[in-house]
């Protein structure tokens, strides 16, 4: 795993896609914290914009989605520059909404952090797998 940032700094969107693009790898997850100027909204979502990042998106999400017990808000086709300029599949994660209270107090939770972090690597491993597997005809180790 390679980190765009290790403090909280502010990176360009375009340094950020530079930086992933320079590293070349397999996959991009863009990891986020939604918000709205409502407090209801809850859930987790995923979003993916080029077709070779769809599986991605769906295999990563089936995973958030089955793991976090909030709503399933779904996988959206979506036009984020990050997503969109990223040179290999690409998807961007929305854990839950920062602006709802109740999802914000489990959000800081270490059961909930460690499980949405679980969740996102299980379903980039799974990405992967079936994706080595495809391209080679036979199941290889890692």
């Amino acid at each position: 795993v390679d980190m765009t940032r290790s403090k909280d700094e502010f990176i360009s969107l375009q340094r950020r896609v530079d930086i992933t693009n320079a590293q070349s790898p397999d996959v991009f997850a863009s990891i986020h914290v939604n918000s709205s100027e409502r407090p209801t909204p809850t859930g987790v979502e995923t979003h993916w914009y080029t077709e070779p990042s769809l599986g991605l998106a769906q295999v990563v999400h089936k995973n958030l989605s089955a793991t976090i017990t909030t709503p399933d808000r779904g996988i959206l086709k979506s036009k984020f520059y990050v997503i969109h300029y990223s040179l290999m599949p690409a998807i961007l994660v929305e854990i839950g909404f920062i602006s709802n209270d109740k999802e914000r107090d489990q959000m800081l939770t270490p059961q909930r952090q460690d499980d949405t972090a679980r969740s996102i690597s299980n379903g980039i491993i799974l990405y992967l797998a079936k994706d080595y597997v495809n391209k080679n005809g036979s199941r290889g180790k890692f």
